[in-house]
């Protein structure tokens, strides 16, 4: 320790000393610029001279006092990249649990579902307030309905294919599930509206009573639903053409299931009391 020590103190007073020499070697350098200038100070020139002195002295001393701060700031970069180093690229941020896609088909989910339960509503108030209800079997043909609730069960069925086709990236069998669904819907609509054309050759019509209002008012509501979804799912099927996302298939999807299990609610309803 004793040895060591001399050496520590030689090596601080030279460390001393050299920095004490980069902060004056400026000194030396002034006093020869100042040279020149003796004979011109006594001239008419001599407040010039010396405001360009101090401005000279000044430069210097502004660039004396600047060297510690851009040494602070080369610093604290280094620091900085190191930190984010040592700790790792950011987190991810997890994804939400339902997409905006989806809350918003949700949102119109429900919106259409108060539609219908207030519709439900008042077919019921009028069903229990009537004294005489007639039965649908005097009206309604329950085997064709029958025929046409398999239809619109099945179209469900091929909806669901298309969107594991969309989720396996099955291109061929995405459009072909897609036609046979938008197919089956369209037979259902068909086949509803013949329905309806042979009720209003029997003499029921919206204007037969509360029965034939609240039927047409109901019935005709979820027509123009699956109307609705069907051109929403000829859109999809022509994009389906060239590759497609998943979400517009799915939301298509939501929706056309939903309109399937709204027609059994309606069909155990109306048909079937």
């Amino acid at each position: 320790m004793s040895e060591q020590s001399p050496r520590r103190r030689r090596t601080g007073i030279q460390e001393d000393s050299i920095q004490a020499h980069n902060y004056f070697a400026w000194i030396p350098t002034f006093a020869g610029m100042a040279m020149p200038l003796r004979g011109a100070l006594a001239d008419e020139n001599e407040r010039v001279c010396h405001c360009w002195l101090v401005q000279q002295c000044l430069v210097v001393f502004a660039g004396m006092t600047r060297l510690p701060v851009l040494q602070q700031d080369h610093h604290d970069a280094e620091l900085e990249q190191r930190l984010a180093s040592e700790s790792g690229p950011p987190p991810f941020s997890q994804p939400p649990p339902v997409s905006n896609a989806r809350l918003g088909m949700l949102m119109l989910i429900a919106a259409e579902t108060m539609l219908f339960m207030g519709l439900i509503s008042a077919y019921m108030m009028f069903r229990m307030g009537s004294v005489v209800w007639p039965s649908a079997h005097l009206y309604l043909p329950l085997g064709v309905t029958w025929v046409n609730t398999f239809v619109l069960l099945s179209s469900s069925y091929t909806m669901h294919k298309a969107v594991i086709a969309a989720r396996t990236l099955d291109q061929a069998t995405l459009a072909f599930q897609l036609g046979l669904t938008m197919l089956l819907g369209v037979l259902f609509l068909s086949i509803q509206g013949y329905e309806w054309v042979q009720l209003i050759r029997d003499g029921l019509t919206i204007s037969t009573g509360i029965y034939g209002a609240t039927f047409y008012t109901l019935i005709g509501c979820h027509a123009v639903h699956v109307l609705a979804a069907v051109i929403w799912l000829s859109i999809v099927l022509l994009r389906a053409r060239k590759p497609i996302s998943l979400v517009p298939v799915e939301i298509c999807g939501m929706y056309w299931r939903y309109v399937c299990v709204l027609w059994v609610v309606l069909f155990a309803l109306v048909y079937l009391n």
